[in-house]
């Protein structure tokens, strides 16, 4: 009962915070992509071929992440009993096991954000070229630049929330399901 309550609040954290966050990104990409198809139709286009790698990429993430959501959860729902049992080797062996799965979590989507940074390069340097060899005005070379940190800050906080959209899916199943939790945790990958 304790881990699914946990479990709950992590739904309620994510419709409070990241929802807001995953709106303002959608609206700070699809605008700024307008806005640089407006000025430069170039630049319009190279910033929206961004965004099939970081799709693929993220599609890449999340199923990674919903494996080892899965089994986080599964030791959420039982972690209460193994504290209860006050064993200090089941304790660590329990608190271990938690532990690895947020480092392979938090090295998957920085291994995400890293390849689009890298991509994200490839977009500054090709924008930078094309304004300086074209004669586009100061105020519009300045305007594209911004549109382009906004277009690459709003894919910035896409890993994040589609990780916790993938946990999201687990706890729902499990919310919904009836059941009671396995009282073993998960066996060791």
């Amino acid at each position: 009962m304790s881990g699914r309550t946990e479990l709950a609040a992590e739904y309620v954290e994510f419709l409070d915070t990241d929802l807001p966050l995953a709106i303002t990104s959608a609206f700070a990409v699809i605008g700024s992509l307008v806005m640089l198809f407006l000025y430069d139709p170039v630049v319009g286009a190279a910033a929206a071929c961004l965004a099939l790698p970081v799709a693929l990429l993220n599609r890449e993430l999340m199923g990674r992440s919903e494996g080892l959501y899965h089994e986080l959860n599964d030791l959420a729902e039982v972690e209460v009993e193994v504290i209860r049992r006050g064993r200090r080797s089941e304790s660590r062996r329990h608190f271990g096991a938690v532990g690895r799965r947020w480092v392979r979590l938090s090295d998957a989507e920085a291994a995400s954000w890293s390849i689009v940074e890298a991509i994200a390069v490839g977009l500054w340097v090709f924008t930078l070229v094309r304004v300086t060899s074209t004669t586009i005005d100061v105020g519009a070379t300045f305007a594209m630049i911004a549109y382009i940190a906004f277009y690459i800050a709003g894919f910035d906080e896409v890993p994040g929330v589609l990780q916790r959209l993938t946990r999201l899916g687990d706890i729902r199943c499990r919310l919904d399901d009836e059941t009671d939790p396995a009282i073993d945790p998960p066996d060791e990958p």
